[in-house]
């Protein structure tokens, strides 16, 4: 997971669903198999 921190030329910062700063973004879940690598079909819980 990644926690983009984004401050407006004005000062003020972006705020997440949860209410603290930063935006949180987990990305893909990717499944690797031999020789293929693509997008699960199926996703987790973030977990």
């Amino acid at each position: 997971m990644v926690n983009f921190k984004v401050r407006f030329a004005d000062g003020s910062t972006a705020r997440g669903d949860d209410g603290t700063e930063g935006e949180k973004f987990r990305g893909w879940d990717v499944c690797v198999r031999d020789g293929d690598t693509r997008l699960c079909a199926t996703t987790g819980k973030g977990d």
